[in-house]
C-alpha cells in the first residue's frame, strides 16, 4: 500500500526466486520426446495487481506512480531470474507466461503504461528463452488490440487465449500470424453447447484458416472447463486431425 510496506516486504531471493524442484521431478518422469512447457505462475501485471489490490493499484497510479514502477521493476527481476534458470533445464521445451491484461473491450491498464512497465518484462523473458534456443509463449486474456504489435515486438513467439466475441483466432492469424503463432482458439462456448455437426464444421474452418502455413496448434480458446462435455472435445480433436490429413 505504501513505500514502507514495499521496503519491509520479504521479497524472494533472486538467486532462487521460485521452487524449481517440481520441474526437476516432472522432467525425470517424462517419456522420450516429451518436454515441459513451463514458467512462473501468474504474470507481472497479475502479481502487482494482486499484491497491491486493484483499487490500491488504481490509487497508486495517481498518488505514487514511482511506487508502481518500483513494484513492476522488482517483479521484473524475479520473473527474469526464474525464466533464465528454467530455460537452461533440459526438460523444458518452451517457456510460457500467463498474464491476463484485459477484459472484453480493453486492457486493465492504459496501453502506454503496459508499454512502460509490463511489456519490457516480456521482452526480457523472451530474450532469456531465446538465448537457450527455446520459444516463449504468452497467455493473456482480454482485448489486446492496442498492444498486439508491441507484444510481437517483444519477441513473443506464440499467443494463447482467444474469444470469438473479441477476436476470432482466424482473424488473429491473418493480422499477426507472420510474427506470432496462434495457439488454440476454439470457442469454449460453442464446444460446450454445439451439436456434433456444428463442432466439426467450426473446427475444420478454424484449422483451414490457421494451419495453411503449418504454424498453428489446435486447442481451446481458454481453459478446458469442467462443464465442457468430454465427447465434444474429442469430436473437435478428431475433426482437427482429419482436416490436416
Amino acid at each position: 500500500r505504501n513505500r514502507a510496506e514495499f521496503e519491509a516486504y520479504e521479497w524472494p531471493d533472486l538467486a532462487s526466486p521460485i521452487d524449481f524442484e517440481p520441474f526437476e521431478i516432472v522432467a525425470g518422469l517424462l517419456p522420450d520426446g516429451v518436454k515441459i512447457v513451463g514458467g512462473v505462475c501468474a504474470g507481472p501485471y497479475e502479481w502487482v495487481s494482486q499484491m497491491m489490490g486493484v483499487m490500491g493499484l488504481s490509487y497508486a497510479l495517481a498518488d505514487d506512480p514511482q511506487l508502481v514502477a518500483d513494484m513492476f521493476d522488482r517483479i521484473r527481476q524475479i520473473h527474469t531470474s526464474a525464466v533464465r534458470q528454467l530455460a537452461t533445464m533440459d526438460g523444458i521445451g518452451a517457456l510460457r507466461q500467463g498474464d491476463d491484461l484485459g477484459f472484453k473491450t480493453a486492457t486493465f491498464l492504459p496501453p502506454d503504461r503496459l508499454r512502460e512497465w509490463v511489456l519490457p518484462i516480456y521482452r526480457d523473458m523472451a530474450d532469456a528463452a531465446h538465448m537457450q534456443g527455446k520459444p516463449f509463449i504468452l497467455h493473456s486474456c482480454g482485448n489486446l488490440a492496442e498492444i498486439y504489435d508491441d507484444i510481437a515486438a517483444c519477441g513473443v513467439d506464440a499467443k494463447h487465449s482467444f474469444e470469438d466475441v473479441i477476436l476470432p483466432v482466424g482473424d488473429f492469424k491473418r493480422q499477426y500470424g507472420n510474427r506470432m503463432t496462434p495457439l488454440g482458439g476454439l470457442d469454449v462456448d460453442l464446444l460446450c453447447r454445439g451439436t456434433e455437426d456444428q463442432i466439426r464444421h467450426y473446427t475444420r474452418s478454424v484449422v483451414e484458416s490457421c494451419f495453411a502455413d503449418g504454424h498453428y496448434a489446435l486447442g481451446t480458446g481458454n481453459s478446458l472447463t469442467d462443464y465442457l462435455p468430454v465427447a465434444n472435445y474429442l469430436i473437435a480433436l478428431d475433426e482437427g486431425m482429419q482436416a490436416t490429413k
